[in-house]
C-alpha cells in the first residue's frame, strides 16, 4: 500500500501564471558567435517556453537572440525574441526559457495564439494584424501627489475663492435687481427735471429794450425791461389826417410812453425772450423767465393711464439720471391727470416727484428713469441696492 506524499502540490491549468501550451512553432537561435540553429518549441506560455537541444547548444544563464516561427493560413510568421536560459534536464535535453524584454505587441499576440489554442479555435492571419496595429494595454494612471499648501498659497486660494465668490454674487443681485426692474416696477414713460419759472409777460404791444442779462439777481420790484409802445405813433397819424390841428395835443402825443416791467420776486433770469433791445413783441409774449431764489429742481414724470393704481402721493421712487451714481430715491408730491399730450389714445398721468436729495442746478432738463416698486417690494429693492454697493463699490 502506497503512502500519500503531503508535500506534493498538484498545480492545475489554471492555477499556473501563465498557461503552457503545446503550439506547433520552431525557433531560430543566434549564439554569441552568429551562427544559427533550428529548435523546435516544446511548450510554450506568455512568459517562456521550453526547447529540446539534443547537442546541448545552450547555456544555463545564458542569453540568446531568437525568432519565433509560426505558420497561419501557409503564411509565416516571425516573432523577434529575447530569451535567458533558467533551466535545464540533462536528461531529456530540455531547456526552459524565459523572455526579456517582450514589447506590448509581442505579448499581445502570444497572448492571442495561447487564447485561440486553449479555446480550440484556429488563429487566422487577420487575427494577428489585427491584434498588432489595435491598442491592448491601458496606459498606467497618473499618480498626483500633491504636497500640503503653505501658509501664503492657503492666503492666496482663500482670498481668490471670496473674490470669486464676490463677483458672483454681486452678478446674481445685478440680475435680480434687474429682472425685479422689468418685471415688477412701474416705469414712467417719459421724465425730466425742471425748475418752477415765473414768466413775466408783455401787457400790451410794443418794442421791448431788456434791463437785465441771463444769470443775473433780481429783488422784487426791480426793473427788467422797458417797453415803448407803437400805439401813440398810430393815433398820431390819425390825428394828423383829421380835422383837429390842436398843435399842444399833436406835440403830447408824439412823446415817446415808456412801461417798466418789474420782477414780482426775488428770482434769478434764466431766459429771455427778445434776441436785441427795441425787439417788437405782441401782448402776452414773455420777456423774461424768472426763477425764485430759494427754489429747487424736481421731477416732472408722465405715467400710463393703467398704472394709475400704483401712483399715490408719499410713494417712493427711484431715479436715474445719466451721469450720477448710485440711483437716487424721491417721494412723489403731486398726482394729476395731464390732457395735454397729443397723440394719446388712452390718458397720461403726470406725477410730481420732489428728490430727497437736491439736483444740481446743472440737472434742469436732462432727461431721469423713474421707477416706482410696489409696496412690498421697496424695502426688498433698497437693501438689494444697498447692498450691491457694499460689494461692489462705485469708482
Amino acid at each position: 500500500m502506497t503512502t500519500a506524499n503531503l508535500n506534493l502540490v498538484h498545480e492545475t491549468e489554471a492555477q499556473r501564471r501563465h498557461a503552457r501550451v503545446k503550439i506547433p512553432a520552431r525557433l531560430i537561435v543566434t549564439d554569441h558567435q552568429h551562427n544559427q540553429y533550428v529548435l523546435e518549441i516544446n511548450e510554450i506560455s506568455a512568459s517562456g517556453f521550453s526547447v529540446v537541444d539534443e547537442e546541448s547548444r545552450l547555456h544555463l544563464k545564458h542569453i540568446y537572440k531568437g525568432r519565433l516561427l509560426f505558420i497561419f493560413d501557409s503564411v509565416e510568421f516571425v516573432l523577434k525574441v529575447n530569451f535567458q536560459v533558467i533551466n535545464e534536464l540533462m536528461e531529456e535535453h530540455r531547456f526552459g526559457c524565459e523572455f526579456q524584454d517582450l514589447g506590448i505587441q509581442e505579448v499581445s499576440t502570444l497572448r492571442l495564439l495561447i487564447s485561440k489554442f486553449l479555446g480550440g479555435e484556429i488563429a487566422r492571419v487577420n487575427d494577428v494584424l489585427t491584434t498588432m496595429n489595435r491598442e491592448n494595454f491601458t496606459k498606467a494612471r497618473k499618480v498626483n501627489t500633491s504636497a500640503g499648501l503653505t501658509g501664503w498659497a492657503r492666503v492666496k486660494a482663500l482670498s481668490v475663492t471670496l473674490v470669486v465668490f464676490a463677483i458672483g454674487l454681486g452678478a446674481f443681485i445685478s440680475l435680480l435687481t434687474t429682472l425685479a426692474t422689468h418685471f415688477l416696477m412701474t416705469n414712467a414713460r417719459s421724465a425730466s427735471v425742471v425748475l418752477p419759472q415765473l414768466s413775466v409777460l408783455m401787457p400790451r404791444e410794443g418794442n421791448v429794450d431788456l434791463l437785465v442779462k441771463i444769470g443775473s439777481q433780481v429783488k422784487a420790484g426791480m426793473p427788467v425791461a422797458r417797453i415803448q409802445a407803437p400805439w401813440t405813433e398810430q393815433l398820431t397819424t390819425m390825428l394828423k389826417s383829421s380835422a383837429s390841428s390842436d398843435p399842444e395835443l399833436l406835440s403830447l402825443l408824439q412823446t415817446q410812453m415808456n412801461y417798466p416791467l418789474t420782477s414780482p420776486c426775488d428770482c434769478g433770469v434764466v431766459g429771455v425772450g427778445v434776441m436785441a433791445d427795441g425787439q417788437f413783441l405782441e401782448r402776452d409774449k414773455a420777456v423774461v423767465q424768472l426763477v425764485p431764489a430759494q427754489s429747487k429742481p424736481y421731477i416732472q414724470a408722465n405715467f400710463d393711464y393703467a398704472d394709475y393704481a400704483g401712483l399715490t402721493a408719499g410713494s417712493k421712487v427711484s431715479l436715474t439720471l445719466p451721469g450720477l451714481s448710485p440711483e437716487l430715491s424721491g417721494t412723489v408730491s403731486q398726482v394729476v391727470m395731464n390732457e395735454q399730450m397729443p397723440n394719446q389714445t388712452q390718458g397720461v398721468v403726470s406725477v410730481v416727484v420732489i428728490p430727497d436729495k437736491p439736483l444740481p442746478a446743472a440737472a434742469v432738463g436732462s432727461p431721469v428713469a423713474v421707477s416706482i416698486a410696489p409696496s412690498w417690494l421697496g424695502q426688498l429693492y433698497q437693501t438689494a441696492q444697498e447692498l450691491l454697493t457694499r460689494i461692489i463699490p462705485t469708482p
